[in-house]
This record gives C-alpha cells, structure tokens and sequence, in this order.
C-alpha cells in the first residue's frame, strides 16, 4: 500500500467537520479542506474514501490552528453524536448493553477503516479488551489511535452520560505490536435512584404540611386568608368580564333587531330577493358557487351592477378574490392578484382572527374610503374606481369568513340605509350558507378519511352486536377471508371468522361479559383462523366495548392484525434456537469424547499390546493363556469403544473413497456378526427395497458399515417380540431446503433409510435420541450406548444429514442423506483383513512420545519384529540423538507436552536430515497435523494403540517406500 491508497472512508472526516461546526463555529473548515486536498463534495459522500496522505495532512492542520493537539480524541469522542456517524450507529445501537457494541468494534472499524484489523474480546462482566493491528503496509500515525481511544471511549455515551474508563497499556506508536485497549464500561443509572427521586416527591407534601404546622398562626393566618382573597378577588373579576361581555353581546343584538324593525317595509319589498338567496344557500354545499349565485341574484334582483366577495380560506390567512361581476378582464387579473389583510370592523391590532365589529357599512367618497378602510383594500378601491359602495363583512359566530363590496358604475341615487340594510341581511345570511357549507365539506372529508381509513386499512374492523352477530366488516377483512358481506353480516363470529368450536364459542362468550364488566378494558387476544386460499391465518384482536347513551353494550369494535408472518417468523426462530442449542450439546459432547478417547488410548495401550507379547512367549498348553487371551479380547472391545467416542467427536473419518451403498448393506447383512444377531432375534424379518444404479456417495467404508450395523442392531432391538427391519436405498434431488430433524440443504443425495416397528418415542425422546446414553424404556441402544450418537458423528463427517421421523402404526425410521458423486466414479473395494506380522532386519527406529508406557510398549514390539529400537522422551531429546547418530526411521506421537508435537519435530529433522524417513502416531483421529506431517513426507499415519500387526506393516510399509 501507498500513500495514496483509499483506507479511510470520509464518513471519518465528516465527524472532525460536525466538531467544528458544533465547537468551533467561526473556524473556516473548508479552508482547511481545500488545503488537506479534500473536496467538500467528498466529505459528504459517504461512499468515498480517503488516502493515509490527506488525512494526515488534515489533522496537522486542525491541530496546528486549533491550537488543540488532542482534537483527534476530541473528535472520537464526539463521534458518538455526530449525524455523520449514522451508519455505525445503526449497526450498535441494535444492541442490548454497551458489552454487545464493545465486542463488535472489528465489524464496526471494518466500515471506516481499511488500514487496521480490531478485534475485541470479553475480560469479564464490564471490562473488554480491544485490538488493533495496522494491514501490511499500512503506517497509522498516533493521532489515529487516539482518535480510536476517543471512540471506544464514547461508545458509552450511547447507553448512559458517563464516558468508559480506558486504559492503553500497549500502542504500536511507543514500540508495542499491537495497540491495546482495556475497556472499562460504566455501570448505567441505578434502579434506587429512581426509587429516591420518587420518594422525594412523595415526602414532598408531608414535609410542607409540617411547616405549615410549624409557623405562628400570626403568620399562617394573615397568609392564608391574603390568598383566600386573592382567589376571591380572581373570581369576582372573572364574573365581573363574564357579565360585562354578557351584556355586550346583549347590547349588539339589541340594536341589530331595532335596525330590522325599522326596515321592516324595506325588506318586505325585497321579499323575492331574499327567498331566491335562502333557497340558493339551503341547495348549494360549495361556497364558490355559492358566492357566483347570490352575486347573480343581486344584480338581477338590484340596481348594483357592480359586486366583489373576498373569502378566506378555510386554513385561515388573508382574503382572496373569490368571484366577481362587472368587472373588466383588466380589473380582474388585478383582483385576482390582490390579497386583503383586514376590513372593515376587522381590528387586527387586537386579534387578527377575531372581527369587532361585524356590521355593514356605507363608504362615500374616496378620502372617506382611504379613512375607514385598511391602506392595501383603500389603494384597490380606488385603483378600481370605487367611490361610492356598501362594505358588508361575512361573519358567522364571530368568525371571519369573507366581504361582500356592491356598488353601482352610474350611481343614479345615493345609497342609502335601506341597501345597508338589505345587504347587511344578505351578507349575514350567505355567511351562516358559507359556514354550513364549509361545515359540510369537513364532515365530508372526514367521512371520506373515514371511509377510507376502515376500508383501505390493512387491518381487520369489525363490529358485532353483544351476542356475537356481525353488523359490520372492512373490505380488506372480507378478501383476507375471501367471503361477502352477504355471507357474514348477522352471523356469527365464531363459524365465520374465528374457527367454529364450543371452546372458541365459551371463549367469546366471557370475553363479552368481562366487556360489560369492565367498560373501559381493551381486551387482546390471537386466533387462528384460514385464509382466503384455505392457508392458516393468525390475527391479533384487539376487542373495545360501545356503550349506548343508557349504558348497555350496544356494539363490540373488534381490530384485528395479521400477524401470521410474524408468527411463522417466531416458530421458525424458535426451532433455528432448538436447532442450535442441539448442535452445541453434541459439539461440546463430540469435544468431551474426543478427549476422553486419547486419554483412554493411552490406558489401553497397556491392556491391548502387552496381551500379544504375553502370548508369543506363552505355550499353547500354558494355565495363563486362556486369562490373557480374555484380557486381549476385553482390550479390543475397550479399543472399538474408544474408536466410538472418536466417531462421535467427529474425528474419526479421515480417507473416502467412492462408495455403492447397495453393496454396503448387502456385505453387512451377509456379515457374520449380522448372521448372530439375527440368530438371537428370530422373529426380525429383513426386507430390502435397494433402487438400481444408486448413485455413489464418498464415503469411508469401514464408517459406514459401522453407521449401519448400528441402525440395524437399534432396530432389532427395539422389536423383542418380532416384526419387520425394513432398509432401502433411493436417489433423490432436492430443489429447496427440506425440513425434518435438522434442515437438509438442496442438492442430490444417496439415501438410506432403516425402518423398524417398534414403540414409538416421544418428541422428547426423539429430541436427544442421538445423545450418548440417554435412553428410556422404548428407547433401545446399541451396545455400549453410543450407537445412534456413532451414527450422527459419521453423517457429519460425510457431509451428510440425518432425519429421524416416527408415528403412531409405523415405527420408528432413520434417514441418512449422503452426497452423491456428481462424476463417474469406480466403486469402493473393501479392503481385505491384514495377514501376519512383517519382520525387520535390524534396523534402526527411534520412537518418540511423552508417555513412558507408550515408548516402552513401541520399543518393546519393534524389538520382538527384529529392530533396535531406541526411545526418546521428547522432541527435543530426538533432535539432540540425531545430532549425534542415524535412525532408519522414526516413530513420532503427534501430541507432545510439554515441548514439540511430532509435525514441528519432525519439521526441525528434516533441517538436519532432509530424507529422513516418519511415521506419525497418536491417540487422536487424523489432524489437519497430522496430514501436514505427511505432506512434508511423513509416511502411515499409525493410530493408537498399538497393536504387533499393524505397527509391523507400517514400519515395515515405509522402510520398504
């Protein structure tokens, strides 16, 4: 990497930028930008990253003219508010605690920084530790790790108000390999805190009262009764207000039905007029048109010729030209680009909402005009050529709705009160039309939002009466049930839209009564029911009581959500949690067995080889024959045991090979250890249903006839009494995951599935079946416990899965699926058994191994063959003979401790003796080591423990190579 190599993403800078802005307002932070070479545009884009070179060049300046050379902390410690973090922030915030964030910090470093890798790992209940190691190349500069200090230390900041205690007792910057950070997490505000603010207030009120107890009445009293008057002094004002604009509204009316009575004759004459309006406003709902038509009416009806309405929005705000007649095309555009602040009996300066004076008025003259109306409608009117005209407000409960403005063009006669009468009437009139129109409309709306709201809503609305009818159902309840209104409304609930039951019936049932009980409880609930297509619906209810103005029950208001995601979602994530609790339990199993296997190995090897040299010198006739051969034969069993254990580490299978599973099963059945069992179980009948040109699986064949003889043996065993083994073998593709025991990954499997007819276990049993030594009464094991477990263990190392499927009638079936070869392949040949020992010829082999029994057993046997065997304790002590002497070859145990294993000794003999020749020993099943060891040219790989015939061969196997 170079200097110019993007490592930094610029969300980084963009934090520094946020700082300033936040801390250092009047510093010109793209003065410093352009001078870093870094483009503003850059710094925005979170996608672009930045080069070692810029951003050194950045933090040299900023501290240099910030006169800050901690700004870098600063700045990471700021970054946990900083808008330009977001990303990260989504990532932790998703977390629980601040130890959840903490042991994420590679992931989240890895999204801005490509110049070092963190890890983090736990110390304990708050305490972390943190990592960071600069990429090959890569040279990071101190202010960078204390910009990373400042983070780690404000990650806190997202869960409380303190920063984390950290401490750095190794940096690469002051000579360290790695830079080291102790994270110290807060503890978060306390619960008794909480509890002793509360209680503080709850002591409030008893402490004020003890003081109150505790002044001299001379004091309590005047005080109590100043503020008794006080508050009384408050209420009579109050009512003093109340009446006072009592009687104004009083006094307004009051000359409001003088004025009619005056102009009673005047408004009979203009009877015609009125009932044209009335009509108009009691048939027309929209205000514009409703303003159009009694500007209609009024200029038929009168001898105006001339008219404007102004309206007011209805979301409040200045007048606007609403509709007009008389006007001129030029005069309207005018209008229409004019705006009215206030008019006449509009006091703003009080109330811009509010009029205070709502009547009509006469303006003559253009001085009088500019004298009683606002400067903006003055100007208008005379920009119009308006010198003579009534002004009539429309107000309808004190609220401003518009102004109706009539006059004539040749004005024949002076207006007079009459007119102002006349259209004081008819403003009032269109302004209570225009209120109800207005009115109107919002509850149109509002039906509509309504309407829209239950019928466009993606959830269940229903209403049922108190015995469980349905009265009512959205339209997107009806297509989620595929029915029609005709099918449900007057039914009831339950047989229609809840599953029809007497428990979901008794259900309902109380539910409704502890409504009636209970009239303000919300009532949840979750059913099952089936969808339009016939699929399985869940829906979350949500059940309200509706009471009529008695007080009875009159509706239930019943919502529902489809939750059936999310249900399917929470059953799928609780069996992926039972999933994976079961394959940790036979991890840490399979760990626990793989070493009680090698520590067994090492015991054994004792009770399994010196058993064969004991025999070699013993006469056939020999009393002590007979007791070792036993001891020999309890040996192997232990041995075939601890074979077991290492099958169910899953260690076991190292080598495969092509493999026909049809030739399998019929070389098991065939076998002798098969034929006995069979003659100790009668009435088992074996029927076979094996497909032709079965595909081969890679395999190892001693694994898998052992997987098999054990499913066979638990099968006999589970039928005591008789009844039918059934095994068959199939090809089969999957084009989708397929879920049983554990999930089966698509692809094409050879598959082998042993039936038996025995008891059935239970799920519980069928959950923990393949653990070691779990069983029941109806749960039968192969010999030592370990058979079933076995056959899990050789699956796996297959790269296979396994179902185990039962039911009431059928017994209980195991399925294994195992990968089909995609090439042709040859069949597997099994191998035969081993003839006799091979001698040697006096050549030298040195064994190698930690443990004194296993070195004396080894020299022991070797020295029986015809070798002169020498022993070494340990890697070192083989290095040190080989200095000094040749060994033709050299027997090295892989695990060794303390000191070298065998694949580092043997690496450190080649150094001195490039030809040496090796064969790798050890307790364990073949280790990537192991087969490390052989790649450098290490021969058999020999497992323990020993026996003559097998140690022979591969002595004798690669002295011969």
């Amino acid at each position: 990497m170079t200097l110019t190599t993007p490592l930094y993403n610029s969300r980084i800078t963009k934090s520094y930028v946020d700082y300033l802005a936040q801390y250092e307002p009047d510093y010109d932070v793209d003065s410093a930008l352009e001078r870093a070479g870094i483009q503003r545009f850059e710094v925005e884009d979170p996608t672009h990253w930045l080069t070692q070179e810029q951003v050194d060049r950045l933090h040299d300046i900023l501290a240099r003219e910030t006169r800050n050379p901690s700004i870098s902390r600063d700045v990471g410690r700021y970054a946990a508010r900083a808008p330009g973090m977001g990303p990260a922030k989504r990532y932790t915030l998703g977390m629980l605690n601040p130890a959840s964030v903490y042991l994420l910090a590679g992931k989240i470093a890895a999204m801005f920084s490509r110049g070092a890798r963190v890890k983090a790992r736990r110390l304990g209940r708050s305490r972390m530790e943190i990592t960071a190691v600069a990429n090959p190349g890569v040279e990071e500069k101190p202010y960078q790790c204390e910009n990373r200090l400042g983070q780690l230390e404000a990650i806190s900041l997202l869960f409380s108000d303190r920063l984390a205690d950290v401490a750095h007792p190794e940096c690469m910057h002051r000579g360290g390999e790695v830079c080291r950070y102790l994270v110290k997490i807060p503890p978060a505000p306390q619960v008794p805190w909480k509890r002793a603010r509360n209680a503080a207030v709850l002591l409030l009120i008893p402490v004020f009262l003890v003081a109150a107890f505790s002044l001299p009445p001379a004091a309590w009293i005047p005080t109590s009764l100043a503020f008794a008057l006080l508050v009384a002094l408050t209420a009579l004002q109050a009512e003093r207000v109340e009446k006072t604009e009592l009687a104004r509204i009083l006094r307004s009316q009051g000359r409001v039905a003088r004025g009619e009575l005056n102009e009673m004759e005047t408004r009979a004459n203009n009877a015609f007029l009125i009932q044209e309006i009335g009509q108009a406003a009691s048939s027309i709902p929209d205000e514009d048109r409703l303003a159009r038509t009694v500007l209609s009416i009024l200029e038929m009806r009168l001898d105006f010729d001339r008219g404007l309405i102004f309206l007011r929005p209805p979301e409040g705000g200045p007048l606007v030209y609403a509709c007009g007649t008389g006007q001129t095309g030029d005069q309207v555009r005018i209008l229409e680009n004019t705006t009215i602040d206030a008019f006449p009996g509009w006091d703003s300066s009080r109330d811009a909402t509010r009029p205070a004076d709502g009547t009509a008025r006469i303006l003559r003259g253009s001085g009088r005009i500019r004298k009683a109306l606002p400067d903006g409608l003055a100007a208008l009117l005379s920009e119009l050529d308006i010198p003579e005209c009534i002004c009539a407000p429309l107000i309808c409960e004190n609220q401003p709705l518009g102004l109706l403005i009539v006059h004539r063009s040749h004005p024949e006669r002076a207006l007079t009160k009459s007119d102002l009468s006349l259209l004081e009437g008819v403003a009032s009139h269109m302004a209570v039309s225009m209120a109800n129109a207005r009115g109107y409309r919002k509850l149109e709306i509002s039906e509509q939002n309504y309407r829209e709201l239950v019928q466009s809503s993606n959830s269940v609305i229903l209403r049922a009466d108190p015995q469980g009818c349905i009265n009512f159902l959205n339209r997107f309840a009806l297509e989620l049930f595929g029915l029609s209104e005709r099918e449900v409304l007057g039914r009831n609930l339950v047989g229609t839209i809840l599953p029809e039951a007497p428990q979901m019936t008794e259900e309902i049932r109380e539910l409704f009564q502890e409504l009636r009980r209970n009239p303000a409880q919300r009532i949840a609930k979750e059913t099952r029911s089936l969808g339009q297509s016939g699929q399985e619906v869940w829906i979350a209810w949500t059940f309200r009581a509706l009471f009529d103005k008695g007080g009875d029950l009159k509706e239930v208001l019943c919502i529902g959500n489809d939750i059936t995601e999310t249900t399917q979602t929470r059953e799928e994530k609780e069996e992926l949690k039972n999933r994976l609790h079961r394959a940790r339990r036979m991890e840490a199993v399979g760990t626990l067995a793989g070493g009680v296997a090698h520590e067994l190995n090492n015991i054994l090897s004792g009770i399994v080889s010196y058993p064969e040299l004991l025999l070699m010198d013993l006469s056939p006739g020999s009393p002590l024959r007979k007791p070792v051969e036993t001891i020999q034969k309890a040996g192997g069993k232990a041995a075939e045991i601890v074979q077991d254990l290492l099958l169910l580490s899953r260690r076991g299978v190292t080598t495969t090979e092509p493999l026909g599973l049809n030739h399998l099963v019929r070389m098991t059945l065939d076998s002798a250890d098969h034929k006995e069992l069979a003659a100790r179980h009668p009435g088992v009948h074996v029927a076979l249903s094996l497909e032709e040109d079965l595909a081969l699986t890679p395999a190892s064949p001693e694994h898998l006839v052992r997987a098999l003889r054990s499913l066979v043996l638990n099968g006999f065993l589970a039928m005591p009494e008789g009844g039918t083994l059934r095994i068959s073998t199939l090809n089969l593709r999957l084009d989708q995951d397929l879920e049983g025991y554990e999930r089966v990954t698509s692809g094409a499997y050879a598959v082998l599935q042993v039936s038996d007819e025995g008891p059935t276990p239970g799920s519980e049993d069928l959950e923990r079946i393949f653990e070691p030594f779990y069983t029941k009464k109806v749960l039968k094991r192969a010999d030592t416990g370990l058979g079933l477990p076995v056959v899990w263990g050789i699956v796996k190392d297959h790269g296979g899965f396994v179902d185990v499927s039962s039911g009431p009638e059928r017994g209980t079936t195991f399925t294994l699926y195992l990968p089909a070869v995609t090439e042709a392949a040859r069949p597997s040949v099994f191998p035969r058994p081993a003839g006799d020992t091979l001698p040697g010829r006096g050549e030298t082999v040195l064994v190698v191994d930690d443990v004194a029994e296993q070195r004396t057993i080894a020299a022991d046997m070797l020295k029986r063959l015809g070798y002169r065997a020498v022993s070494m304790e340990s890697g070192e002590a083989a290095l040190a003979y080989l200095a000094e002497n040749h060994a033709d070859l050299v027997v090295l145990d892989m695990v060794m401790d303390p000191g070298m294993d065998g694949l580092e000794t043997y690496g450190r003999i080649l150094d001195v003796h490039p030809r040496q020749k090796a064969i790798i020993a050890s307790g364990y099943a073949e280790t990537d080591r192991v087969r490390e060891a052989r790649r450098l040219g290490a021969g058999t790989y020999l497992k323990k423990p020993y026996t003559i015939e097998k140690l022979s061969r591969a002595v004798r196997g690669e002295l011969d190579r």
